[in-house]
């Protein structure tokens, strides 16, 4: 059974919600007018309403609709991400604010309203209101819906506590000020700590590394990107009362210790080595930072390393432990330990000398653009051209 006409009105970039949407089909009669004027505009709309099209109105740039439409599949994959995407294995890519299906039965209300005037003639369908909010709106759009009724009042949150990705979508956009939000760091780091799943002490706003919740015996994860936001932010003072750098540290130690994060150790021998946010220098403490974190699987941690052992800084000098690192490291594609492994072979440094190992390593740096690699060819010539093939073209450049 149809419902009466429905009388919709599109701001341009709203117009794709009537691409997709098979739900309109309930309707006898739409009619949908343009906020734009423009013949540009009206061609953006989509095919089917043309083709379903009575009476065309170019004064109203208007149609109506008489027959259902026909359904019309959902919006591509390849539709703009409103939400910066996140590039960790625990959190899939964000996309817009999602809601229950249900949510707009159990808050009331499902009529539109633009610019003080009703969008809607008729009541519109939960369907439709949840469809038309959830899959184009940002998280501004439903910041700006909350301010619309009292029901809708945490609309923004709750669409934020509809999933972990929600949440993080929702912090990163307050943290940052995208997505239509303006910047407000107190309220992410309030995300933040709620992601992380770590109670903060509040006497010293370190992290007492226990799990929030204890549901048949099953501890939820930490979340070690919120934990590093976390560090980030007593680090810079962002979101905070006061930079407190002893927090930031723990924080961020803890994102290593407890969220098993590699880049978490990284960043912090990295503090250590040049003495970041007034924290003292310490090479040995570095050493033993770019230690887990190698062993973790950091590739920019595997090369300092080896570097660490290669100058005996905050190690004990070792060319063998070196060349394993740098080894690692170029293994994994580090362009620079691809030419230090070159020049262990040709030195003799921790391994027996080889320039035929030297000019193989040299060349997969070359090739990468690396000239103190090209340099070291040049010198090995008569020997690249016999281990090498097609060494003479790089050489040549």
């Amino acid at each position: 059974m149809q419902r009466n006409a429905v009388k919709i009105v599109l701001e341009n970039r709203a117009q794709p919600v009537l691409r997709n949407y098979s739900g309109l089909s309930h309707f006898a009669s739409i009619s949908v007018i343009m906020m734009s004027s423009s013949a540009s505009a009206w061609r953006r709309l989509p095919s089917a309403l043309h083709h379903r099209a009575t009476t065309y109105d170019s004064t109203l740039d208007s149609l109506d609709i008489r027959s259902p439409l026909p359904f019309i599949p959902s919006p591509s994959t390849n539709h703009p991400q409103r939400c910066s995407s996140v590039d960790i294995n625990t959190m899939s890519q964000s996309q817009q604010p999602q809601l229950s299906p249900l949510y707009f039965a159990h808050t009331g209300g499902a009529s539109l309203t633009a610019g003080g005037a009703t969008a809607a003639s008729a009541e519109l369908p939960l369907e439709v209101l949840h469809q038309c909010l959830t899959a184009y709106c940002d998280w501004g759009d439903l910041a700006k819906l909350a301010c619309v009724q009292r029901s809708w009042s945490r609309v923004l949150y709750d669409a934020a506590d509809y999933s972990d990705d929600a949440k993080w979508c929702l912090a990163q956009a307050l943290f940052h000020g995208s997505s239509g939000l303006q910047a407000n760091p107190a309220q992410a780091m309030v995300l933040f700590l709620q992601l992380a799943n770590v109670e903060k002490d509040n006497a010293n706003n370190m992290p007492l590394l226990v799990p929030l919740t204890n549901k048949q015996q099953q501890y939820q994860q930490c979340f070690a990107p919120a934990m590093k936001q976390i560090a980030a932010c007593y680090l810079t003072g962002q979101g905070v009362a006061n930079v407190d750098t002893a927090a930031g540290m723990a924080w961020l130690q803890a994102a290593h210790n407890n969220g098993h994060d590699a880049d978490a150790a990284h960043e912090v021998a990295v503090i250590y080595e040049y003495g970041k946010h007034a924290v003292e220098t310490d090479v040995v403490q570095a050493a033993v930072w770019f230690t887990k974190a190698a062993e973790a699987g950091n590739m920019e941690a595997m090369a300092e390393l080896g570097l660490c052992y290669e100058l005996g800084c905050g190690v004990e000098q070792s060319d063998e432990n070196a060349l394993e690192w740098y080894t690692k490291a170029a293994n994994k594609g580090h362009l620079t330990s691809k030419y230090s492994v070159g020049e262990a072979f040709e030195e003799a440094r921790g391994v027996a000398q080889s320039d035929e190992e030297a000019c193989l390593w040299y060349y997969k740096a070359a090739v990468e653009g690396d000239e103190d690699s090209r340099r070291a060819l040049r010198r090995l010539e008569a020997i690249a051209l016999i281990v090498v093939p097609g060494v003479r073209a790089l050489l040549d450049v």
